[in-house]
């Protein structure tokens, strides 16, 4: 893996790229590096770690931790892609990134990791450009996340509408719901112990 040509020079800036100017910290979002600890993985680790908080991990069962997206180099990919393909069943509906850090398109590749993983970056990269696509990722999770959460919620209300609903229906006494402000308020509801009692329906 040649991560550690990502266009950096001496103080491991990147070329082009303003050192500053990073996005403010996010400590909710976390970036799990499956990679072999080196040189590379501490490159990774400095240029995402400024705005996200990062956790690095070379067994496959650490998939199954708490992540917002996953980087993972060439070597690590082929030895875990089932257990990506499960993390990422596991998270449907909800989108969970996955990237995958390859060495420049040179050899042929034993399997095509476009079906397993979200996004590949060839590398050489540069660190801006890595931040860029590690970041559009996580906004796409972080919607997928709200989105979930929005449909939970609105799940949850709907039921507990039914629930009153067949409450009120059930009940031993009459319920009536009317439409104020129209004229004569027309009853928009009545329940069937009203219907027994009043004869009306």
């Amino acid at each position: 893996l040649a991560l550690g040509d990502m266009a950096f020079d001496s103080e491991g800036t990147a070329a082009g790229v303003p050192s500053g100017g990073s996005a403010a910290p996010d400590g909710e979002a976390r970036v799990l590096l499956f990679m072999r600890p080196g040189r590379d993985r501490d490159l990774v680790a400095e240029t995402l770690g400024e705005r996200y908080r990062i956790e690095t991990a070379t067994e496959p069962a650490s998939l199954d931790a708490a992540f917002d997206c996953c980087v993972l180099d060439a070597r690590a990919f082929d030895r875990a892609v089932e257990e990506v393909d499960r993390r990422r069943e596991r998270a449907e509906p909800v989108f969970l990134p996955f990237v995958l850090l390859v060495p420049d398109a040179g050899g042929e590749a034993a399997r095509d990791p476009w079906e397993h993983v979200d996004d590949v970056v060839e590398l050489p990269v540069q660190r801006g450009a890595l931040r860029s696509r590690v970041a559009n990722l996580v906004a796409r999770r972080r919607t997928a996340l709200r989105l979930a959460d929005r449909e939970r919620r609105l799940e949850a209300a709907v039921e507990e509408l039914r629930e009153k609903e067949r409450a009120m229906d059930e009940a031993p006494v009459g319920i009536t719901l009317a439409e104020p402000g129209s004229e004569n308020n027309p009853l928009t509801y009545v329940n069937e112990e009203f219907e027994r009692l009043t004869g009306y329906g």
